[in-house]
């Protein structure tokens, strides 16, 4: 049986506005790897962030923080300036995880981009 699962939160498409996956119930996996590729951009300086955020129950949304320190959050964010790629790795504590983007820069920005997830099942 296999140990990983993939799915993909956002197809590739050309995009200009920030927009957020639909919610994926992940509970029964452990880790997951959410990859975000970008193979073209427009605009002036064009970002695009993408954030894993978690729920109980597919509707109310938090972000997933890193805490170096109680006072000082740090959400945990992938950003692309030009087209490429990036990872992040993080294990997984709640029932559902989506992705939220945010696209930002001026003259019209825009990317074509995609986010895409592989996930390791729970031991048995």
């Amino acid at each position: 049986m296999a140990r990983f699962a993939e799915h993909e939160f956002l197809a590739s498409s050309a995009r200009t506005a920030s927009e957020n996956s639909s919610g994926l119930r992940v509970d029964g996996y452990a880790m997951v790897t959410i990859m975000m590729s970008s193979t073209a951009v427009t605009g002036s300086s064009p970002t695009v962030n993408a954030e894993p955020e978690v729920s109980n129950d597919n509707s109310t949304w938090f972000p997933m923080n890193v805490y170096p320190s109680a006072s000082d959050p740090a959400v945990m964010t992938m950003q692309l300036t030009a087209a490429g790629q990036i990872s992040m790795t993080l294990p997984l504590c709640a029932k559902y995880l989506r992705v939220k983007t945010t696209i930002g820069g001026s003259s019209t920005p825009g990317h074509t981009f995609s986010v895409v997830a592989n996930f390791l099942k729970q031991p048995r």
